[in-house]
């Protein structure tokens, strides 16, 4: 297993990684209230498809990271997401979105390694 976590200011992002034969399954959650908010499932050579709960944002992020990871490892890949921060700020959310960023290339690098 792969464990990611990173903290900015009242923010902590963790992402959890687990290789199930050749395909991989993606845990990533966070902030005060951590919960599964929408999954993202994405195969070699087809669409990814989302399912997310009504009033969720984490669709775009589960899709940005089975999309990535997918074109990495050439299996299928699911990742769930929950990320809760009360009172999210703009510049909280930009630090999702640089996190998500930074655990894309991390992830990739220790896939491949």
């Amino acid at each position: 297993m792969i464990e990611l976590s990173e903290t900015v200011g009242r923010l902590t992002v963790t992402l959890k990684a687990q290789p199930i034969g050749l395909d991989w399954n993606i845990l990533v959650y966070g902030g005060n209230l951590p919960h599964v908010g929408a999954v993202a499932l994405a195969s070699p050579n087809t669409t990814c498809s989302v399912l997310c709960l009504p009033n969720h944002r984490e669709g775009e992020i589960a899709e940005r990271i089975a999309s990535a990871i997918v074109e990495h490892v050439n299996a299928s890949v699911c990742v769930t997401c929950g990320i809760h921060l009360d009172n999210i700020t703009q510049h909280e959310i930009c630090s999702v979105g640089d996190i998500i960023k930074m655990f894309i290339s991390e992830l990739v690098a220790r896939i491949q390694s």
